[in-house]
């Protein structure tokens, strides 16, 4: 079994080394390999002094939670309170961020990160600065009685960009937020949209256009279909940890694999084209 080596900056440079560019316009719903659209939108608001809210986000759709969008307190000098909006990576993903500031007031007095946020038909790279810190969405910090000044005004759905690696699978996402200011002291949000578009090539459906994967979840045994194998076809199991558990390589039509109770993300790939992804519950 070989570990999966989640390494932030050898990942990214060997995207850039292989020549692995990949670009995605925020907003834009061509060509994604995922596209999820919530309604109603996804609602983050704390309500006075209560516990934060957190939601999380599978923004991929391959069963594992990616990013977490949360509204919680956070203080500026004198102990005034104030709703922050923070995104924080999950696993070895990473979100983009514009700045990060190691003098304000804010967690312990540690750096705070600043997330970029996109508007609608901008350009995301995977060459962008990334970090796994959680980040808060901008907005300036301010002394006890001081008017609080935001500078991410509600003028429509804003993009926060994602840099997927994990479980096998790398890309990139946009997160479709709109940001709505709270009584002058702090936001609340609305998620209403993701989109995902993989490192690897696009997903086709000239490729192995019908794999059935049976049954699921299953009692240990699962079956792999593919009336139209040909090639060199490629399944790779990993684990919840993001531990690849096993690699086979498929030369008949039909193929049972067993596997131990949990819960698995299943990677079909053509050579360099991944053509299913699929979550995996065995019992």
């Amino acid at each position: 079994m070989k570990k999966l080596l989640f390494i932030v900056i050898g990942a990214f440079q060997s995207m850039i080394a292989c020549g692995q560019f990949l670009s995605m316009v925020a907003g834009d719903t061509s060509k994604l390999e995922q596209h999820h659209y919530f309604n109603p939108p996804e609602h983050i608001e704390r309500v006075g002094m209560g516990d934060p809210i957190e939601y999380n986000l599978d923004v991929n759709l391959d069963g594992f939670d990616d990013i977490s969008v949360k509204c919680a307190n956070s203080y500026g000098a004198m102990g005034f309170a104030s709703n922050y909006i923070t995104v924080r990576a999950i696993d070895s993903n990473e979100v983009c961020y514009a700045s990060v500031d190691s003098s304000y007031c804010f967690n312990g007095y540690k750096p705070v990160y600043f997330t970029k946020l996109f508007n609608i038909n901008d350009v995301i790279t995977n060459e962008l600065s990334y970090s796994q810190k959680e980040m808060i969405i901008d907005k300036e910090l301010w002394v006890k009685n001081d008017t609080c000044t935001f500078k991410h005004e509600n003028s429509g759905a804003k993009y926060v960009a994602v840099r997927v690696n994990s479980h096998g699978i790398r890309g990139l996402a946009w997160v479709s937020i709109e940001l709505y200011p709270k009584n002058s002291n702090g936001y609340s949000a609305d998620i209403r949209e993701t989109g995902f578009k993989s490192i690897t090539s696009s997903i086709s459906g000239n490729i192995l256009p019908s794999i059935l994967v049976y049954p699921n979840p299953s009692k240990g045994f699962l079956n792999i279909d593919i009336p139209e194998l040909k090639g060199n076809i490629t399944v790779t199991i990993f684990d919840e940890g993001g531990n690849e558990i096993l690699v086979k390589e498929l030369h008949t039509k039909k193929t049972t694999l067993q596997l131990a109770d949990g819960k698995y993300v299943m990677k079909v790939s053509d050579q360099d084209k991944i053509v299913l992804i699929k979550k995996i519950i065995v019992l």
